[in-house]
């Protein structure tokens, strides 16, 4: 980073601590693969510095739309939240490469998906009930075409809104999918498989779904 370019500096330093700070107290956390590096005493209190002030004032314009935040290589990574977020998603989206957590959805909400603008969003993770087989229009829009994970763990999405998802949305670019905890069934299955919607899709987690014998072969 060039003197006087704090962002730069940040942006450098959570490169080499490989870490990432939690919140507005900062709270860290690397992960298992990502150990710090030796002698990272200084840097690691450079980034304090850096956080308690300068990342305040980069945080200031998304903080309204925002609940759980962390950083990691400079900019913000995952983001969890509620529909709030949607009005302010655009310019957040321009400026970091976020995962987004949204919980708390209504149905209204989910429809609301559909127009907001997502279309810089590489990672969802949708935590609620409220995702079910006619809420999972929301998900079909063409601002969703640049998602490359997507999360519906434990929703009310059946073996139908599976299907839509697989013929009828835009996830062209999506390579990983978890289904944990729904409803698959096998015409959800086979209906994954054959997508040319799909073709990108690499990995699909379906643990503890109802998926059978023939939606495994069907995958």
């Amino acid at each position: 980073s060039s003197a006087g370019d704090p962002r730069g500096e940040f942006i450098q330093i959570q490169c080499m601590l490989r870490r990432r700070l939690w919140g507005a107290d900062g709270r860290s956390g690397a992960g298992k693969d990502d150990p710090s590096p030796p002698n990272a005493e200084q840097p690691r209190a450079r980034e304090q510095e850096l956080f308690k002030t300068p990342a305040k004032m980069w945080l200031a314009s998304a903080r309204p739309y925002i609940q759980i935040w962390c950083w990691r290589r400079g900019f913000l990574d995952i983001v969890e939240t509620n529909a709030k977020f949607l009005p302010g998603a655009a310019q957040l989206l321009a400026e970091h490469p976020i995962h987004l957590n949204l919980s708390s959805l209504k149905p209204a909400d989910l429809a609301g998906l559909a127009t907001a603008d997502l279309h810089d969003l590489r990672g969802l993770e949708l935590i609620t009930r409220s995702l079910n087989n006619t809420t999972v229009r929301g998900l079909l829009g063409k601002n969703l075409a640049g998602l490359q994970t997507l999360i519906t763990m434990n929703t009310a999405l059946r073996a139908e809104g599976v299907v839509a998802l697989a013929r009828d949305s835009h996830l062209t670019g999506l390579r990983s999918w978890s289904l944990e905890g729904g409803s698959i069934g096998a015409a959800g299955a086979a209906a994954i498989a054959a997508s040319p919607v799909l073709r990108n899709l690499r990995v699909l987690s379906v643990r503890n779904t109802d998926i059978d014998a023939t939606g495994v072969a069907a995958i």
